[in-house]
């Protein structure tokens, strides 16, 4: 204790430079941690939106594993069923049939993904159901006024899954044109008759994407043509029953959900599956869980995690890491070296004091051991400053994501995410940012030491 109180008043006989020193490792602070936290947001939305979609794991055929193939497909007994929802942190399992097919209506065609789903048990897994575009913004001018016109114009064409979400966006447009007489006004003229499956449904929902580029409207029939297993032709049509909202948009361009008998009996795959989704309770029991599964299951299964599912997004994520750790390694230079700068001059300024102390007796690591404290304290004031300031910010912008709109929102589109900025409020992010900086300290912290242990009493008294 006695040594810290030397160090604390030693910092601020200069007081311009250490507040200085501070304010600089404060500033990167903030701005260290709140760029993680962006990144961190926007990968753990990604994540969660490829894992409520995908599940947290699947169960495929091997062959399928390799060959994507609806030829490969599975029947799967109700024992291994039953021993996959038994097995410990399993929450849920619903069963999937996938494939391709062309999909056409009128003069557009295009390929699709199509997914057989269980429609009730995915409620529990994908919460398909709360994806359902159920609102449609088509603003007529001549029904209001000018200016609340140019307010509304801008969501003029977009869909909502929810009167809620409809109603934000509203109040966020509008501003002080607002009212709740005018939004359920617009709430009633928006409203369409959008719906999610039931099951043995014959309809199908397709992603919103799709149908703009199909421009196939809701009870429209949609042409399929396919191969299917063992290369059975496969064709028929199916009313539109709904459209859905997905955060990928280049799967929503090329999805089409239908219920799992409904795609069995398409595809002459009577029983099939090609994968068995699985939830589990959390997300670092997965590993764990998945070996628990292969030990169970027979030997033409496997169980696979999202992230060997989908290689390329943990490939994107990580090389996005490794941009963000290149610029904040470039941050951390900057206060390593204005750390050192302030400890050269410190030295510099103390050099016959220093010489003073050994000579009347102060051993060198006891003065060591003051320089490492007045060393950390610089780093730890202006850290502490940064997190008290930095915490509330990142909290606003946690439960408020910022929506991206126009030219960014697409660019955001075109590369798999959604166009929100989300920010992660994880711990991790400033326990990592307190971490490197304690580490620069220590780091810088060699000079000095180096500098009293060398350090020549005669030459420095005489100064």
């Amino acid at each position: 204790m006695e040594l810290f109180k030397i160090a604390w008043r030693n910092l601020w006989r200069s007081k311009t430079r250490t507040l200085l020193t501070t304010f600089v490792v404060f500033f990167v602070v903030i701005l260290s941690t709140i760029m993680s936290s962006q990144q961190y947001g926007m990968y753990d939305n990604m994540i969660d939106n490829i894992i409520e979609f995908s599940g947290h794991l699947q169960i495929q055929d091997t062959n399928y594993v390799k060959n994507k193939t609806i030829n490969d497909s599975y029947i799967l007994p109700d024992q291994v069923l039953n021993e996959v929802k038994n097995t410990k942190h399993v929450v849920g399992v619903v069963p999937r049939i996938e494939s391709f097919s062309l999909a056409s209506w009128g003069d557009k065609t295009k390929g699709v993904i199509v997914v057989g789903i269980d429609p009730e048990n995915e409620k529990n897994i994908s919460n398909l159901d709360k994806k359902i575009a159920r609102f449609a913004m088509n603003i007529d001018s001549s029904e209001y006024d000018t200016s609340i016109y140019n307010k509304l114009k801008l969501l003029n064409g977009k869909s909502y899954v929810s009167e809620d979400i409809l109603k934000d966006r509203l109040k966020s447009n509008l501003e002080d044109y607002y009212s709740e007489e005018l939004a359920q006004k617009l709430v009633r003229k928006s409203s369409i008759n959008s719906n999610y499956l039931e099951n043995n449904d014959n309809g199908v929902v397709i992603g919103e994407a799709l149908a703009k580029y199909l421009e196939i409207n809701l009870g429209d029939t949609l042409v399929m043509i396919s191969q299917g297993y063992h290369g059975v032709s496969a064709a028929n049509l199916f009313p539109v029953k709904g459209f859905i909202k997905l955060p990928a948009k280049q799967l929503e361009r090329q999805i089409v959900f239908m219920d799992i008998y409904q795609c069995q009996d398409f595809y002459s795959a009577d029983n099939l599956i090609t994968s068995l989704l699985i939830k589990i309770d959390k997300n670092n029991n997965i590993n764990g869980v998945k070996h628990d599964l292969n030990s169970k299951i027979p030997g033409n299964l496997l169980s696979q995690t999202w992230e060997e599912l989908q290689p390329e997004a943990v490939q994107m994520i990580e090389s996005d890491k490794a941009g963000g750790v290149f610029m904040k390694g470039i941050f951390y230079m900057i206060v390593g070296f204005i750390i050192f700068g302030t400890i050269m001059m410190m030295l510099a300024e103390r050099r016959r004091e220093f010489g003073i102390l050994i000579a009347i007796g102060l051993r060198r690591s006891k003065l060591s051991k003051i320089l490492l404290i007045e060393t950390l304290l610089i780093s730890a004031i202006g850290t502490v400053a940064g997190f008290l300031l930095s915490i509330p910010i990142i909290s606003i912008f946690h439960n408020n994501p910022i929506p991206l709109q126009g030219d960014m929102a697409a660019v955001m589109e075109d590369f798999g995410f959604e166009p929100i900025i989300f920010f992660s409020n994880n711990l991790d992010i400033f326990y990592t940012q307190a971490l490197v900086i304690f580490i620069v300290s220590v780091i810088i912290f060699l000079f000095p030491l180096l500098s009293i242990s060398k350090l020549n009493v005669i030459n420095a008294i005489k100064g």
